[in-house]
């Protein structure tokens, strides 16, 4: 028996192409249909939006509002390095003025992992607090998210990985973003690493949205230039993934429009000049806008790569 080789290696190779036809049109359909759940989820779930405090000053009037709230004690969750700039003294002075209790959780790195989660919380029922506030960049306000959630749901904060997975409402929770890149203060998700395995967990739930968040430009200036710049890529990602993305909705591009022109506007203006309060000002709404738009339409590839280099090789994020 004589096989013709040629003629076996064109029916497998048309074999092959007409399975993997036959495979892409079932994942477009999985993948519409999947989409179009996303959509009805993200619809149903109602995500609330923070008040918000917006120029210069506005972490102080977010401290005056928070203790009328009849709160009993803050955890502040920061990192030491901010600290020791002494960028946080005008908001505790005015925590102080306002006779607001408070205690300082200052062990927040870049890409949080589980242990400084669970550190954050031991530090919270020792205190007996009854309330968090985040001040840093998005590490910081990611951890002070699932501290939060944890606290009031009795949990281990591994407990909380996945989706709506705490039953009961989080302490009261109170964002002041020091970066303009994360847009966290506005997000349903938290990203907190595995320190073993390197691994990102994503913790997403509507009630970790802060109550108040303060969009300062004056806690923003003194960033350094390659900071600027690495957390304002970030937002325009955000802003540029979220508008390309097949669940993005009216109310989405808006958001993603708006935000994308104040950061070509503005990024260069901060890059050069880092007390241009007025431009951190629009990188700080832009930055926001981001955060919104992931909660309406969600992110694409670039982030899923960019997270996983994050946690190996401590890459910043933008």
């Amino acid at each position: 028996m004589t096989i013709k080789v040629p003629k076996v290696i064109d029916e497998l190779e048309s074999k092959i192409v007409n399975t993997l036809k036959l495979s892409r049109f079932k994942n477009q359909l999985v993948g519409k249909g999947y989409v179009t759940g996303l959509k009805a989820v993200t619809y149903l779930l109602n995500i609330p939006k923070p008040t918000i405090f917006m120029s210069k000053g506005a972490s102080i009037n977010l401290c005056e509002s928070v203790s009328q709230f009849g709160l009993n004690k803050l955890l502040i969750v920061t990192d030491q390095a901010l600290y020791d700039t002494g960028l946080l003294d005008p908001v505790l002075e005015q925590l102080n003025l306002s006779g607001m209790k408070y205690s300082l959780f200052t062990e927040v790195e870049p890409d949080p992992t589980f242990t400084v989660v669970e550190s954050g919380l031991r530090k919270y029922r020792q205190q007996n607090c009854d309330s968090v506030m985040a001040i840093g960049g998005g590490s910081s306000i990611d951890a002070a998210k699932v501290i939060a959630l944890a606290a009031s749901n009795e949990v281990s904060p591994r407990d909380l990985v996945g989706i709506l997975k705490g039953k009961k409402p989080s302490a009261p929770f109170f964002a002041i973003p020091t970066t303009a890149g994360t847009g966290s203060e506005a997000t349903i998700g938290a990203v907190i690493s595995d320190s073993i395995t390197h691994k990102k967990e994503l913790v997403i739930d509507t009630k970790i949205v802060p109550l108040v968040a303060a969009l300062d430009p004056d806690l923003m200036k003194g960033l350094p230039p390659a900071i600027t710049a690495a957390t304002g890529m970030d937002a325009l990602t955000h802003l540029v993934e979220s508008y390309l993305s097949g669940m993005a909705n009216e109310e989405s591009d808006y958001y993603s429009r708006s935000g994308i022109q104040m950061i070509f506007e503005n990024l260069p203006k901060v890059y050069k000049r880092g007390n241009n309060a007025k431009a951190r000002e629009k990188m700080a709404l832009a930055s926001y806008y981001g955060g919104l738009t992931i909660n309406i339409a969600g992110l694409g590839y670039v982030h899923a790569f960019a997270h996983q280099l994050g946690a190996k090789y401590k890459l910043p994020h933008g």
